[in-house]
């Protein structure tokens, strides 16, 4: 019975309506930064192996695709920035040089010259699949980087926007609260003074503070209230009056005569 008749408060309302509406506020402004970033990362991404392919593609050229006699740790070893990799096999599909044999098995000869994007579990992976071909040499050429510590810290940021976003709610709750138990003050004092006015406390008025706020345009239509309440009354007082007085003659008459009967 009690849940069924619990009521919330004014100041309650307001200051969960603040709350609702600022951490709506929050999430989207949270997400658009997040889902904006994440993307930003994946371009960045998509632009170092563009470029790196770019760079092994020169370095190809520059031995005409011959790599088998040649040192390729040192021809390659700069080619690769931090959690990228690259390969590169022949027409055949044998790997001819490999940057890091911690590399996935990705089709070296699929979506040739289109930059891709791998999503599998926590696996985050770009990469790029490129074909050299000069006289009668066939390579192809594949380089990948691993997303892992930009999803580590896009996880690291949504981790920090969800506690400041918990927080900035509890505060924009307390503050709501308390601003619009400040904002309503004036009608408790409202409501403790029509309490006490009564038939014998009519003269009684408001107090009219502000500046023409809602507030002051309500304790005016009080004040309003009231004369037209005590004018009643006045009258409502002079009626019966007048009347007792216009019928005490008629009565006094009527007593005499049933005396006189008596």
């Amino acid at each position: 019975m009690r849940i069924k008749n619990f009521r919330l408060s004014i100041k309650l309302r307001i200051a969960l309506l603040y709350a609702i509406i600022f951490s709506f506020i929050l999430i989207v402004l949270n997400a658009s930064v997040l889902y904006g970033l994440k993307y930003y990362l994946i371009y960045q991404a998509f632009s170092d192996i563009q470029n790196q392919s770019d760079v092994i593609m020169e370095k190809l050229k520059e031995i005409d695709g011959v790599v088998g006699n040649i040192d390729k740790d040192l021809l390659f070893a700069s080619s690769t920035g931090e959690n990228m990799y690259f390969k590169i096999t022949d027409m055949h599909g044998n790997i001819v040089y490999r940057s890091s044999s911690h590399m996935i098995d990705i089709p070296y000869d699929k979506n040739l010259n289109s930059l891709t994007k791998i999503e599998r579990d926590e696996t985050h992976i770009v990469y790029l699949n490129r074909k050299y071909v000069e006289g009668g040499s066939v390579l192809y050429v594949q380089v990948a980087e691993n997303l892992k510590s930009q999803y580590f810290f896009l996880k690291l940021l949504f981790l920090l926007m969800a506690i400041s976003d918990a927080i900035g709610v509890l505060v924009s709750f307390f503050a709501g609260y308390f601003i619009t138990g400040r904002a309503l003050k004036p009608v408790d004092y409202m409501v403790r003074e029509v309490h006490t006015i009564d038939e014998k406390k009519l003269n009684k008025r408001l107090n009219v503070n502000g500046n023409n706020d809602e507030l002051s345009k309500l304790a005016m239509t009080f004040n309003n209230m009231l004369d037209r309440l005590e004018d009643y009354f006045k009258r409502q007082n002079a009626f019966i009056s007048n009347v007792s007085h216009e019928l005490r003659t008629p009565l006094s008459v009527l007593k005499g005569y049933i005396e006189l009967i008596d």
